[in-house]
């Protein structure tokens, strides 16, 4: 196979081109000269999305939504995709996802649509090998000049140390993560350190699985928010309230939660007001955002401990509703 290094350069960059991203990853494998041009040479994966899902003995990836052909790294270092399935003795696995994984992302310009980082159980195996490829991971866009562009990223089943092993490495719009539920039981994602990061800041789309009520502050600058709490206070919703009217950008925040006094709600804002017959479940309330001709759409369904805060023109409350000052 060395002699396909003797060709001219040309010639080989065309042939490069022609191949797909699973014969690229097997070419890599040969030897070390073909890995080292395959790497300088960057062809054009033409990949928008990655997914990379660690179950148990084994991390499963796929590119550009297309689950279908995921490829599969399995321990005693089994390859597979489809039916066909490569075998690479005394080879460890994780290192060979890995590997695979840096041809993508090492020197990528163009942004990505979706990045995602998956893990699909929780037992003292799959921590051991989770942490090796969040490490090999973790060094891969360290060892980057620039961030990766992408929009949304999704970091499931981590803590917040691991997070803050991917999050700065990015250049994104929307978050999305989701804490350790499974691992720790359903402990509240800490927003401490996670918050002072530039990409927090500058996203403008979140969803976190589980956080503390006394966060919503941490959020007054998102456009669309989806969270679950433990437990909230009508306390929290008058801050949420208060982000809606100081923040214009703010459109929708909405959250679930395990606890909360509805008493309360209703004490303030009386009975919310109903759609139409099949609607029943759904309450309404529109307050009034001070000198200005929008209003905070409050819709609770109560059955499925879930409140929704959006904004709303006043020309979009139906006929009928009132509008609260």
């Amino acid at each position: 196979m060395s002699s396909l290094l003797t060709l001219p350069i040309p010639f080989i960059d065309q042939l490069l081109k022609k191949l797909d991203l699973e014969s690229l990853f097997v070419l890599r494998k040969v030897c070390s000269g073909l890995r080292n041009y395959i790497e300088q040479f960057q062809p054009d994966y033409n990949i928008n999305s990655i997914r990379i899902v660690v179950h148990l003995r084994k991390i499963q990836v796929w590119y550009n939504d297309d689950v279908d052909n995921s490829i599969f790294y399995e321990q005693g270092c089994l390859v597979r995709r489809g039916n066909k399935k490569t075998c690479l003795e005394n080879e460890d696995f994780i290192k060979i996802c890995v590997d695979d994984t840096k041809v993508i992302l090492s020197q990528r310009t163009h942004a990505l649509r979706f990045f995602s980082l998956y893990l699909k159980f929780d037992c003292p195996e799959i921590t051991g090998y989770s942490e090796q490829l969040q490490e090999g991971l973790h060094q891969i866009l360290k060892s980057r000049k620039t961030p990766i562009k992408v929009r949304s990223v999704e970091l499931s089943a981590l803590g917040h140390e691991e997070m803050l092993l991917f999050l700065p490495f990015f250049e994104l719009s929307g978050i999305s993560l989701h804490s350790s539920i499974g691992r720790t039981g359903n402990e509240p994602l800490d927003l401490s350190e996670i918050e002072k990061l530039d990409q927090w800041k500058l996203a403008r789309r979140v969803h976190i699985s589980i956080v503390n009520s006394d966060s919503i502050p941490s959020f007054s600058h998102f456009q669309n928010v989806s969270v679950r709490f433990p437990s909230v206070s009508f306390n929290d919703l008058a801050v949420l309230e208060q982000i809606f009217i100081h923040n214009p950008n703010m459109q929708v925040f909405k959250f679930y939660y395990h606890q909360f006094d509805k008493d309360q709600l209703l004490e303030h804002l009386g009975e919310p007001q109903r759609g139409r017959p099949y609607h029943h479940l759904f309450g309404h309330w529109h307050i009034r955002i001070p000198r200005s001709q929008q209003v905070i759409h409050i819709l609770s369904s109560f059955c499925h401990r879930r409140l929704t805060f959006s904004r709303k023109n006043l020309s979009e409350v139906p006929i009928g509703f009132d509008i609260l000052n």
